[in-house]
């Protein structure tokens, strides 16, 4: 079924919860969250609002997850100067738990991905970019409370970007991503649940 919300917006993230409705994040003008039912009715559609840490900038290349008690996870990247990475947890009803703003004060940091551990713990997954440097893999687990749990930091002479990760039944963390040194490689690291690289 064809859902359209507005053309000039453009879907980021997607995932279902235990009932099977689709919630799907977009961007355009606004950000949004969008709730939409098995039948492809659309039964919320959530503005990031000014009460969120990413209501007074656009947010983008937002991703989410949801866990089994059908809380909702959304990460993007908050168009700050500089750029900030946005954590945000919901209930199940779209109430704000709680919100996190993750970067520096001199680097553009940038989210890429999401993942949940087994113990549905949210890691971020992006990078930070210095100006007329390099760029840095930048990874954060943070608890279901909002507080962090460690954050990793790898590269910087070379343009390193972490864009994709996920995690295993024992919460190992994998990142994949690119590193460039004239040539550009792919790269795949592992890390254990305390934020060890193995």
């Amino acid at each position: 079924f064809p859902v359209t919300i507005r053309s000039y917006e453009y879907g980021n993230g997607s995932a279902f919860d235990s009932s099977g409705n689709l919630y799907l994040v977009a961007s355009g003008s606004a950000s949004y969250l969008i709730k939409i039912t098995p039948e492809g009715f659309v039964t919320r559609k959530q503005v990031f609002n000014t009460g969120w840490i990413g209501g007074g900038s656009n947010t983008y290349d937002s991703t989410v997850k949801i866990d089994s008690s059908d809380n909702i996870y959304i990460a993007g990247t908050w168009d700050s100067s500089p750029k900030q990475m946005l954590l945000v947890k919901l209930d199940s009803s779209g109430n704000l738990v709680w919100q996190n703003r993750v970067g520096s004060t001199s680097l553009n940091s940038e989210c890429y991905c999401l993942s949940l551990d087994a113990s549905e713990n949210p890691i971020v997954f992006g990078s930070q970019v210095e100006s007329g440097a390099g760029s840095y893999q930048f990874i954060l687990k943070e608890t279901t409370a909002g507080a962090v749990s460690w954050g990793r930091k790898r590269g910087g002479t070379t343009a390193d970007y972490s864009l994709s990760g996920a995690t295993d039944s024992s919460s190992n963390v994998y990142v994949g991503g690119r590193v460039e040194t004239g040539t550009a490689y792919a790269s795949l690291m592992q890390y254990s649940s305390s934020g060890t690289l193995n």
